[in-house]
């Protein structure tokens, strides 16, 4: 299993310019799934935890057979049938933690993508027990999570992240899987944060229990760049930013995890 940068710009070539405003960490990742999904030819896809960015947006509607959403929170999954009305998907209302709900699906996925969903648990190794047993043979489960311990900051907890992980503890957490690559990125991102603290301010006195509970609905107000307005120059620039961000990819503040079963 692996991803060279020439596989990127191969399998991910549409969005290397991308057509709306997006955050940097967030455009490695949609490059990153959608290139894995092509390369790999998985047709079966399981999104957990969608949020209001579901890797259904950057993929074409006739190139899978079965795309699945599940999440806990109703009201994140009617926003994306209406933003995907276009795509086939099943929407599933279900609680990923809870085992039994798990064996109830009683099926199986080639590629499971969940995005930002293991820092905000408070039982990851639980969680990713489930999409263990949820993958196919050789399935591929893919996401991001957040890096390195002493970048913790405030912005991490107003998102609900119970905690930033090392390369080591991720290693682990994936013990169960055959092959696992972590890919570093957005390093640059994760320094500037601070400087944008005023768009979520006040989530700061909240409980990290109170901000997962809203985190779907605030992404809507803050999770557009604060540099949308000058995106139209600054899209141009993101293919150089992908090969540099590529080249350090061993020092970022954002991973991208791919575990074969």
């Amino acid at each position: 299993m692996k991803i060279t940068l020439s596989d990127l710009f191969k399998y991910g070539n549409e969005l290397i310019i991308p057509k709306d405003p997006v955050s940097l960490y967030r455009y490695m990742e949609h490059i990153i799934e959608v290139c894995i999904k092509r390369k790999y030819k998985l047709e079966n896809i399981l999104e957990i935890g969608p949020g209001t960015d579901a890797v259904f947006n950057y993929l074409r509607p006739n190139e899978y057979k079965t795309g699945v959403l599940i999440d806990y929170n109703e009201e994140i999954l009617n926003y994306n049938k209406e933003r995907l009305s276009e795509h086939a998907l099943e929407l599933i209302n279900l609680d990923v933690m809870d085992q039994q709900q798990v064996k109830s699906l009683n099926r199986n996925w080639e590629y499971i993508v969940a995005n930002g969903v293991i820092e905000h648990l408070k039982n990851d190794k639980e969680f990713v027990n489930n999409v263990h047993e949820l993958l196919d043979d050789n399935g591929i489960f893919a996401g991001s999570t957040v890096l390195r311990k002493r970048l913790y900051n405030k912005w991490d907890h107003a998102a609900g992240h119970y905690r930033r992980y090392n390369t080591d503890e991720l290693q682990e957490l994936f013990s169960d899987f055959e092959e696992v690559l972590l890919i570093q990125s957005s390093l640059l991102q994760e320094l500037v944060r601070p400087l944008f603290y005023g768009r979520i301010s006040h989530m700061f006195n909240n409980t990290l229990e109170e901000n997962n509970a809203i985190i779907g609905r605030e992404f809507l107000n803050y999770g557009t760049p604060p540099y949308a307005g000058i995106f139209g120059i600054l899209r141009y620039i993101m293919p150089f930013y992908l090969i540099i961000d590529w080249t350090l990819k061993n020092h970022g503040g954002i991973c991208f995890f791919i575990a074969r079963k």
